[in-house]
């Protein structure tokens, strides 16, 4: 069962990646974040400017983590539907 999740994740990573790669909306917001984070970096006031780093950085971290745990959930509830259905049996993985 570990194997096929494995499996599962390395193809899911790789999709994904194409995914995000040729979002039009995601790298718009990408783009726009730089433009943000490159006007951020000429405030005259440093505090001001980390505090605004930290709070970003914080956002992305909890997106970035919301994401995987949205994918793994995907793959355990497929998984479970695939054997409710009788196509897998998980106690022989």
């Amino acid at each position: 069962m570990e194997e096929l999740i494995q499996k599962i994740v390395r193809l899911g990573s790789h999709t994904r990646h194409t995914l995000e790669t040729n979002d039009e909306i995601l790298q718009i917001d990408l783009k726009d974040a730089e433009d943000i984070e490159r006007r951020v970096d000429g405030f005259e006031l440093e505090e001001e400017r980390l505090v605004i780093y930290d709070f970003i950085a914080c956002k992305e971290t909890g997106w970035s983590r919301k994401a995987d745990l949205a994918y793994l959930a995907g793959i355990t509830d497929t998984l479970s539907v695939l054997e409710n259905m009788g196509i897998i049996d998980k106690s022989k993985m």
